[in-house]
């Protein structure tokens, strides 16, 4: 099982919307992103009782090595720029 790592770049969306549970994934070092799709993606963070984590799945491959990841719910603005993992 090998994990993968990449950083949150922005929501999904156009122009006036925003979709706040699927996410684009920018991937590097990796170079076949088409393999990728139906794969688990886990965002980690800390609190004060311990570690949380919310589950997803990637989607379809989005430009040349970017992801588009669906989570069950809505992740939080500050999550913007944080690492998150793939699992392979």
């Amino acid at each position: 099982m090998e994990k993968i790592k990449g950083i949150i770049c922005n929501y999904k969306g156009g122009k006036s919307t925003r979709i706040f549970n699927e996410l684009i994934i920018k991937i590097e070092n990796f170079e076949n992103l088409d393999n990728l799709a139906g794969k688990t993606v886990i965002y980690e963070w800390n609190t004060k009782k311990g570690k949380k984590e919310i589950r997803g799945k990637i989607l379809r491959k989005y430009g040349k090595d970017k992801v588009i990841a669906r989570f069950r719910r809505g992740l939080p603005g500050d999550a913007l720029g944080k690492e998150v993992t793939i699992i392979v």
